[in-house]
């Protein structure tokens, strides 16, 4: 698996669109036959405290998600285009970083 932080996100690369994204975690949840289940399991597993009527809406919103809809889709991209402003700022972040201690390391060389 590639590291995300090797390359920037807006190379030439042929990448998966956003909506493209969407629709695989929208076929990854509806692999996923018994989602309330998995959803009881991983909370109790973390052992989060959690009121029930929250946790049913929080599962309702799974189901949504789930389902798939067009607005759900729209949802879904917005999120991930998020995501990949996010992921794009820490690329940058990290190349800075690093031509900054480039720089540093430069100008101790030359004092020494």
């Amino acid at each position: 698996m590639a590291d995300p932080n090797e390359y920037n996100t807006q190379g030439f690369e042929r990448a998966l669109s956003v909506t493209q994204k969407a629709q695989v975690i929208i076929d990854i949840l509806a692999g996923i036959n018994n989602l309330d289940g998995v959803i009881d399991d991983v909370v109790a597993k973390r052992k989060y405290k959690v009121h029930q009527k929250k946790k049913d809406i929080f599962k309702y919103q799974m189901r949504m998600l789930k389902a798939g809809g067009k607005d759900v889709k729209q949802s879904l991209t917005v999120c991930l285009k998020t995501l990949t402003i996010l992921q794009d700022a820490e690329f940058r972040k990290k190349r800075a970083d690093e031509r900054k201690a480039d720089n540093m390391k430069e100008m101790l060389k030359k004092l020494k």
